[in-house]
């Protein structure tokens, strides 16, 4: 297997298995207040990011973006690592798992999350939410199509494009959604400005 060279923007803290996410700054001057803020915690290559599961450090640079990096192996040759999503979305399914999980726990609600892969989709594309009063599946890439069913109501993130179904948002889901925050600011927003008449839904 070849080293793949591009510039890893996630992580995890803790340990290989953590579903604490972080994003790493780019600028310099806001990786200083980075470390200092994590001086005494570990980055990892996180299992549920599809990575190796090896340590991470962060790379200072002026001159290009800042970026995680592996720590070379032992012989001193450069980590390989099979992980193939790198960039600043790639954590979004910690992101979303985390905001939901505490969006309902406020309202008393305790979920279950799976990070499904339907279709063999690349890990990270779907979250699966089920609580006692339903349940969600949020799309955050367009690696799986969305299936409209009584079961499992869709959200779909702003990677997906829209897609022509019938029938309405639940009030769960229209509720949630604004809560789904992404590692990069970006939300999964406002499901009641979803179309309704016969309607596609999404979530801008």
């Amino acid at each position: 297997m070849r080293a793949d060279k591009r510039r890893i923007q996630t992580a995890v803290l803790g340990g290989a298995g953590s579903e604490e996410p972080l994003m790493l700054p780019m600028e310099a001057i806001e990786l200083d207040a980075f470390r200092h803020v994590h001086e005494s915690d570990t980055f990892w290559c996180g299992t549920l990011l599809g990575g190796c599961g090896g340590r991470l450090t962060t790379k200072f640079y002026t001159d290009r973006a800042c970026h995680f990096a592996h720590h070379p192996d032992p012989d001193g040759l450069p980590h390989v690592c099979g992980r193939t999503a790198r960039g600043v979305n790639s954590a979004d399914h910690l992101y979303v798992k985390s905001a939901a999980a505490a969006w309902l726990a406020d309202r008393g609600e305790q979920a279950t999350f799976t990070y499904a892969r339907p279709e063999d989709g690349p890990l990270g594309s779907v979250v699966d939410v089920r609580w006692q009063h339903g349940a969600l599946r949020v799309h955050l890439d367009q690696a799986v199509v969305p299936v409209w069913d009584d079961a499992v109501e869709p959200v779909l993130g702003t990677m997906v494009p829209w897609v022509i179904v019938v029938g309405t948002c639940t009030s769960w889901s229209a509720d949630l959604a604004p809560a789904l925050s992404c590692s990069s600011g970006r939300h999964l927003d406002q499901l009641d400005a979803i179309e309704r008449d016969g309607a596609g839904r999404r979530a801008e």
